[in-house]
């Protein structure tokens, strides 16, 4: 003979169920964090190196996407072959001091949540006077 399930223990294994799913998923999935964020650089002009690499590095659950900005803006990684990105790390190819001095911030995307990068500038300069050529502007100055 079968004893009748009283519907208050149903409710309660169901919500037991739930919550004990519900901190396992938890655990599984997080938002973004970071484990490595922009920095200042500085790129020495003449380089035969011939690019510069901004590094970001994030740990999250599901994967994440990444974006970088400069000076706020967002940079097209797919529109301007000068960019790449590895990893997390933005590639800037055949950088110029016209173009590419700034700020610089990256931004981490997974379903939980985004995050953005503390600020890490590029500048451009020489790394010893040795090896610096003095500018005709400051050469002007200078007599």
């Amino acid at each position: 003979m079968r004893q009748p399930v009283s519907p208050a223990l149903v409710l309660s294994v169901v919500s037991w169920l739930t919550d004990w799913a519900g901190v396992h998923s938890a655990k599984e999935n997080f938002g973004p964090v970071f484990k490595e964020e922009p920095k200042y650089t500085l790129y020495p002009e003449g380089s035969a190196e011939g690019r510069v690499t901004l590094n970001c590095q994030v740990r999250a659950s599901p994967p994440i996407t990444y974006r970088w900005k400069v000076n706020g803006t967002d940079i097209n990684v797919e529109g301007d072959s000068r960019y790449s990105l590895v990893g997390g790390n933005l590639v800037i190819s055949s950088p110029t001091r016209s173009k590419d001095p700034g700020s610089y911030q990256c931004l981490a995307t997974n379903k939980i949540g985004t995050i953005i990068s503390k600020e890490g500038f590029l500048r451009f300069g020489c790394k010893s006077s040795n090896n610096c050529h003095l500018r005709p502007w400051i050469r002007a100055s200078l007599t």
